[in-house]
């Protein structure tokens, strides 16, 4: 699940339209209170795949009991996917060079915990002067 106010990625039922509604909800209320705003709304395509291996171990280093480390790097270093077709008797095997799975149990928490805390330092120097939108009535 994501943890950011922000994120609406890896959560059950939740479709980015939902971050488009609350950003449009926001909006209304802003200028219904006659304040000037700023919104900024960005899609990570293919997000998952997105991530360097070197973001991957360094959010593994930083996260994970050192004994179990070397399992969950050896598992995500030796990841494939294999291509098969009925009318073939072989089948393509391609190594992931970067990213993580699609659909793979972790791959929810690599892509968190490695984007979020740079989209966090990112927003820093603008969010200390915004308003908290929850509070927005």
């Amino acid at each position: 699940q994501a943890r950011a106010p922000y994120a609406y990625g890896c959560k059950k039922h939740i479709r980015r339209e939902g971050a488009i509604l609350k950003i449009e909800v926001v909006r209304r209320k802003l200028r219904s209170k006659g304040m000037h705003h700023i919104a900024r709304s960005f899609d990570v395509k293919n997000g998952f795949y997105s991530i360097s291996r070197k973001a991957i171990h360094d959010t593994i280093n930083r996260q994970v009991d050192p004994l179990d480390r070397p399992y969950l790097q050896a598992r995500h270093e030796s990841a494939y996917v294999e291509l098969g077709a009925v009318d073939r008797t072989d089948a393509l095997i391609l190594q992931l060079g970067e990213g993580a799975q699609q659909g793979d149990g972790v791959s929810c928490d690599f892509f968190n915990d490695t984007y979020e805390p740079e989209v966090d330092k990112w927003r820093r120097p603008y969010s200390s002067s915004a308003p908290n939108p929850n509070s927005i009535r």
